[in-house]
């Protein structure tokens, strides 16, 4: 693609990787600009408003994620790409709910680089033709070569969704060719994923003159499913009367199995595969909304290994390892499936027990001690656990609540282990 008239802003703090990538960018756009943390960055893309921004998450004075909400507010469809490292795991959850256009994993490979750009690059040419085309309301245009070149999947359908149109792009994604979609009705797409209300509110935009935007499950020739992210357009007569709708839509399969894939590292343990300490707290809090709100009483559980320093040094760490892992299966067994549990750190786990009172919490700990102390661990044998246990109190913070349940195991060990404390 032509890049002479594409503009990029780059925020990252990190001098080394920021010269390597900036003289990488500079290659794909006529003007590059470059920023060392969010709040010039945000400055930048108020004074230049470019066409593409990326940006790593960690940096001073203001990170990535909070200069993109504050650009998505100026812009809410800036195409945005974000660096990210493997251990910004607690940042990638709230990344997936801006809608961003990409994810680049650090240490950055070159090659990604160059094939998210040319995609985002692709999306810029198609979005300046298709809005062309949508202001130019002249249905006699619509086969233009601009259409038969784009990438995107463009339909054109009369009022009660009969195709009369397709470009190569739709042919080659949806494996109809023009003579099988031509004259046929749009249903030939439905995936049967969605409800009826879904395509009466589709129906009720369009029909309405609004242009909708959303992401449809549809349907491959060959009955395989993909998401379509869909902008529909209703085209008017000089009346103003709707004769026409004009779609485009892009496969973004990937893009939503890969958010898939980051929500689970964002909110998963890597090695255990239960929740993480992030995706806990945020639970320990939702839960404390509740209680203030309606009243509802819950309860925090915190186990942690006896003597597990000793498993690591006596067995090495990859039985360390499994000793983890087992122990998390053995209380998901145990709990209930409204119960939320996950690793706190190292050897220390947590469990949120909802509409669970004192008496209760005591009764399921005492369950989770006793069936990890009877089963049999490969190697170790017997493995204890000592347990905390505590009940949330009216108008209580969540570092109260978590500092006195940690006071509560702490309590347990100072026993003798293998035992239930409750504070």
């Amino acid at each position: 693609m032509n890049t002479n008239n594409t503009t990029i802003l780059y925020v990252e703090d990190e001098e080394n990787v920021r010269e390597m990538l900036s003289r990488f960018l500079k290659r794909f756009c006529k003007e590059l600009y470059v920023a060392q943390d969010g709040a010039e960055g945000l400055e930048l893309y108020k004074k230049h408003r470019p066409d593409i921004v990326i940006s790593d998450i960690r940096m001073p004075k203001m990170n990535g994620l909070e200069m993109v909400k504050a650009i998505k507010a100026i812009d809410v469809s800036q195409l945005i790409l974000l660096l990210s490292a493997h251990s910004d795991s607690e940042f990638l959850y709230e990344a997936i709910n801006l809608a961003v256009d990409g994810y680049i994993l650090k240490p950055i490979d070159l090659d990604m680089v160059n094939e998210k750009l040319k995609n985002l690059l692709n999306r810029i040419q198609n979005r300046k033709a298709a809005q062309k085309l949508k202001e130019s309301e002249k249905k006699l245009k619509l086969l233009s070569q601009a259409i038969e070149q784009m990438e995107e999947m463009v339909r054109i359908t009369d009022v009660k969704g009969n195709i009369i149109y397709v470009n190569p792009a739709s042919v080659k994604h949806t494996q109809f060719s023009q003579d099988e979609s031509l004259g046929q009705n749009n249903r030939i797409f439905k995936s049967g994923v969605h409800q009826k209300e879904f395509y009466d509110n589709l129906w009720k935009s369009i029909l309405g003159g609004n242009t909708y935007q959303n992401i449809l499950i549809n349907k491959k020739k060959d009955g395989s499913l993909y998401y379509d992210e869909k902008i529909i357009s209703p085209l008017k007569d000089e009346n103003g009367n709707i004769n026409y709708f004009v779609s485009t839509g892009r496969d973004i399969t990937e893009r939503i199995a890969l958010e898939k894939q980051l929500k689970k590292l964002a909110t998963k343990d890597t090695l255990t595969g239960i929740y993480n300490r992030y995706k806990i707290n945020t639970i320990i809090e939702d839960e404390i909304k509740r209680a203030k709100r309606y009243g509802e009483i819950f309860s925090l559980i915190m186990l942690d290994i006896d003597n597990f320093k000793k498993v690591n040094d006596t067995y090495g760490h990859d039985t360390g390892d499994y000793v983890l892992q087992e122990i998390s299966r053995v209380v998901l067994g145990t709990i209930r499936k409204t119960d939320s549990f996950g690793r706190w750190g190292g050897e220390e786990f947590i469990l949120v027990a909802p509409h669970t009172n004192k008496d209760e919490a005591l009764e399921l700990a005492q369950k989770i001690r006793k069936n990890i102390e009877k089963h049999l661990f490969e190697y170790v044998k017997q493995i204890t656990v000592s347990i905390g246990v505590t009940q949330y109190t009216t108008n209580e913070e969540s570092t109260t609540l978590i500092k006195r349940v940690d006071n509560a195991l702490y309590e347990a060990k100072a026993n003798g282990r293998n035992q239930v404390a409750f504070l």
